[in-house]
């Protein structure tokens, strides 16, 4: 019986080949399937984060829409008042002149700044929210 070495290697040879390859396939075939997973559970988080960025951001608008008409009622109700106060006086030499207004008004730049401040407030809020809703989608 005759040993034919060259035989047995070139088989050996082959079938490292063939396994080395097999074993890339299975690797490259759990990698695309924990993937796909992974992308899944990726956009089941964007459209939860969607939905709920969706009826946060109404409730904003809503927010804003009324604060607006409240700065605007104040700015209103503030130039009416100091309309109503501004009195006319008779001047010793005779005469009429008109007093000015007494009572402080609020700038508009004041107002925009307290309404730049309830706005920051009001994102602090909802940046709170949407990590405590992180914390809370990690734990499950």
């Amino acid at each position: 019986m005759k040993i034919d070495f060259e035989k047995i290697i070139n088989q050996t040879i082959t079938t490292l080949v063939v396994s080395i390859v097999i074993g890339a396939a299975v690797i490259t075939w759990r990698g695309a399937t924990s993937v796909d997973d992974k992308v899944k559970k990726t956009k089941d988080d964007l459209e939860y984060l969607i939905t709920s960025l969706s009826e946060k951001l109404a409730n904003y608008e809503t927010m804003m829409i009324s604060v607006s008409n409240q700065l605007t009622m104040m700015i209103r109700n503030q130039s009416d008042l100091a309309a109503a106060t501004r009195k006319t006086y008779m001047k010793p030499s005779g005469g009429l002149t008109e007093s000015s207004n007494t009572i402080p008004k609020v700038s508009i730049e004041t107002n925009i700044v307290i309404l730049e401040q309830q706005q920051q407030s009001n994102r602090r809020q909802m940046m709170q929210q949407r990590d405590i809703e992180k914390q809370l989608r990690r734990k499950d």
